[in-house]
C-alpha cells in the first residue's frame, strides 16, 4: 500500500505544487510531523554543512512559505515555490528558498537568475540562498554570479547517496531504526516510505506507469514514457546505430512549438523508424522533436 498512488489515481498525476507543499510541510518545524528542525538542519547541511551549521544553534524561529511572489529586476513577477526564512539569536536572518522541479526538460534559463534578483529586493537585507532541486540529474547551467546550490530528489546510480532528498529522508529512518534520534510516529514511518518509493518512480503512480505502456503494432514499433523517455530513446539508438527515429505527435512541428511543455514531461510518445503508410506531417524526426523542446524550456 503506497499512499501517494492513492493520491495520485485520478485522472491527474500530484504535480509539482502538491510535491513543494508536501516538502514545505516536512522541512517546518512547527508542522504536526513532530520532529521540529529536523529535517530542515539535515537538508541545510547536506547543502552546505559549512556555512549553515554555526547558526543551526542559533535558530530562534522559522517560517515557511509557499509560491512567494517577487519582482525582478525588470519590473516582472516570478513565485518561488518555497522560501524559508529563518531568524536567529543576532538578529540575523537567512533567506534559504527553493525551486522545486520534478519533472526534467522544464528548465527556464532565467528563472533562477530572476529569482535570486527578487529575493534580494524582498529581504536585502538577509543572507540568501536558492537551492535548485531537480528529479535525479546534475545541474550544469545555473548562474555563476549568485548564491544558487543544486541538488537533487534521487540518485539512482547509487542508493546509499546520503546527498539527496530521498537520500536523506533514508538516513533519517535509518537514525530512527538504531534510535539515534528521537522515534518517529508510525504514520510518519509510512509516510516517508510511500514517498520515497513515489518519487523514484518518478513521481507518478504505478497503476499509471503501466497503463502508459504501449507496445508497438503495425501502425508503430514502440512507445516511451515522457521528454525523458525520448531521449533516452535518442542515446540507445546513437548507440546502436540505428538511423532514423520519428516521434508521433499530432500537427507535427507546428503544434509541438505551441503547446505548455509541462503536459509533455509525463505523456506517453509512440515513435517508429519508418514513415511508410504514415501521416508524414503527425510525425517528429527525433532530433528536432528535443531541439524544440530544450528552445522552449
Amino acid at each position: 500500500m503506497n499512499l501517494f498512488d492513492i493520491l495520485s489515481a485520478g485522472k491527474r498525476d500530484l504535480n509539482e505544487e502538491n510535491v513543494s507543499s508536501f516538502l514545505a510541510w516536512i522541512l517546518d518545524p512547527k508542522q504536526s510531523h513532530g520532529c521540529g528542525s529536523l529535517f530542515l538542519t539535515r537538508l541545510l547541511n547536506i547543502v552546505d554543512k559549512d556555512k549553515y551549521q554555526p547558526w543551526l544553534s542559533k535558530i530562534l524561529n522559522v517560517d515557511v512559505l509557499l509560491e512567494e511572489e517577487v519582482e525582478t529586476n525588470s519590473g516582472s513577477k516570478r513565485f518561488i515555490d518555497i522560501v524559508i526564512i529563518i531568524s536567529c539569536t543576532d538578529k540575523k536572518s537567512i533567506i534559504f528558498a527553493i525551486e522545486n522541479k520534478i519533472r526534467e526538460g522544464v528548465y527556464d534559463k532565467l528563472q533562477l537568475k530572476e529569482e535570486y534578483e527578487g529575493l534580494i529586493k524582498n529581504y536585502g537585507d538577509a543572507d540568501i540562498s536558492l537551492l535548485y532541486l531537480t528529479p535525479n540529474k546534475s545541474v550544469t547551467l545555473l548562474p555563476n554570479d549568485f548564491n544558487i546550490y543544486s541538488l537533487t530528489w534521487a540518485d539512482f546510480s547509487n542508493e546509499t547517496n546520503y546527498s539527496t532528498i530521498v537520500g536523506m529522508f533514508r538516513n533519517i529512518l535509518k537514525d530512527d531504526s538504531v534510535a539515534k534520534i528521537n522515534p518517529l510516529s508510525n504514520e510518519l514511518i509510512f509516510f516517508l516510505k510511500s514517498f520515497i518509493v513515489f518519487a523514484e518512480k518518478g513521481f507518478r503512480a504505478y497503476n499509471k506507469i503501466q497503463a502508459s505502456v504501449k507496445r508497438g503494432n503495425k501502425y508503430f514499433k514502440d512507445s516511451v514514457l515522457g521528454i525523458d523517455g525520448v531521449r533516452e530513446l535518442r542515446k540507445q539508438n546513437e548507440s546502436d546505430n540505428n538511423g532514423n527515429i520519428y516521434i508521433g505527435f499530432i500537427g507535427g512541428i507546428n503544434a509541438l512549438k505551441k503547446i505548455n511543455i509541462e503536459q509533455l514531461v509525463s505523456r506517453p510518445f509512440k515513435w517508429d523508424d519508418n514513415l511508410e503508410n504514415k501521416i508524414k506531417t503527425n510525425w517528429i524526426p527525433i532530433e528536432q522533436f528535443i531541439e524544440t523542446i530544450e528552445s522552449a524550456g
